[in-house]
């Protein structure tokens, strides 16, 4: 398989053993429906005074949850207590790597240090994944950092155009820059799916052996995974002999290397779209930013920053 990433084309290789994993895996109806329950954390992001701390659940418009391994998929230590002096490192990360946030906690914490404790202990587990990512791929966890700046600054748009005392030059000011930083919204998700793919090409064999470690190990929750990687798993951990859970190691390893290249065919249709349909997202999603702000929109709509509902035209 090729794929095109950064103006280059990289030919994959495929796994010796992914025809007969491909073989074993359900049907497209199927895996359609079980990706749809597994993938990215869906729950809702940290708030401070009603307004968001932290989201990046908007990402998912850019990484739509898939089988396999998902940088943004929240584990189970990500969910733990604070441990002692763990706020003050969560601190030291922020004012590095999260300026504008670091700047909204520390005056929270000047003007109401209870709440500051509350809403950095709901903050915390984007914050320790948004912390290994920058660890693991510091290019894609810096773009994740201005997706998170520009929805923000979107979102704090919003609130300002929907003013009783905004007039209308200054509506049309706020209007001009929310387009534009859309467009700013529309390049950095591209740079993003380009940006992953280029990851998965580079550390596939480091990416796959660190998955199918975690997911062996008995201690890792598989909740979010799709079902078909829990049959894999399953089988991996009651395999007793050690040619047995060689073999059911390979099955799952050759499972992930097929699902990994469905991820890199996806994130490329996406980066794609992204370029070849700028104006148009730009567009509808100023639509939907209107609506929004003129109270036409029902509550369960998009948000502003949401992607098409498919990455094909």
């Amino acid at each position: 398989m090729s794929i095109a990433t950064f103006g280059a084309t990289v030919c994959l290789s495929p796994s010796p053993a992914s025809a007969q994993a491909q073989q074993k895996r359900p049907n497209a109806s199927q895996r359609d429906a079980r990706s749809k329950q597994g993938g990215s954390d869906r729950r809702a992001p940290e708030k401070t005074g009603g307004r968001v701390l932290l989201d990046v659940g908007s990402l998912e418009e850019v990484f739509p949850p898939m089988p396999g391994p998902n940088p943004f998929r929240l584990r189970p230590e990500d969910r733990a207590d604070l441990a002692p002096g763990e706020d003050e490192a969560l601190l030291a990360f922020t004012r590095a790597k999260v300026p504008k946030l670091h700047l909204r906690l520390n005056q929270l914490r000047r003007r109401e240090p209870g709440e500051f404790r509350q809403r950095l202990t709901e903050a915390a587990p984007r914050l320790r994944m948004l912390r290994r990512l920058f660890d693991e791929s510091p290019e894609i966890a810096a773009q994740v950092v201005q997706h998170i700046d520009a929805v923000d600054t979107i979102k704090r748009a919003g609130r300002l155009w929907a003013e009783r005392t905004s007039t209308a030059d200054r509506r049309a000011r706020i209007e001009n820059d929310v387009r534009r930083r859309l467009a700013e919204l529309s390049s950095i998700e591209q740079q993003l799916a380009q940006l992953r793919v280029a990851d998965l090409v580079a550390r596939r064999d480091e990416i796959l052996d660190q998955e199918v470690a975690r997911l062996v190990d008995p201690q890792t929750d598989l909740a979010g995974e799709a079902d078909e990687v829990v049959e894999f798993v399953e089988a991996a951990r009651l395999a007793r002999t050690d040619s047995a859970k060689a073999g059911a190691r390979t099955d799952l390893r050759d499972l992930l290397w097929v699902l990994l290249d469905e991820q890199i065919d996806t994130l490329n249709e996406r980066a794609q779209y992204l370029e070849h349909n700028r104006e148009t997202i730009v567009t509808r999603r100023m639509d939907v930013f209107l609506r929004r702000v003129r109270g036409a929109e029902p509550p369960n709509a998009a948000p502003p920053n949401a992607a098409p509902p498919t990455i094909r035209p």
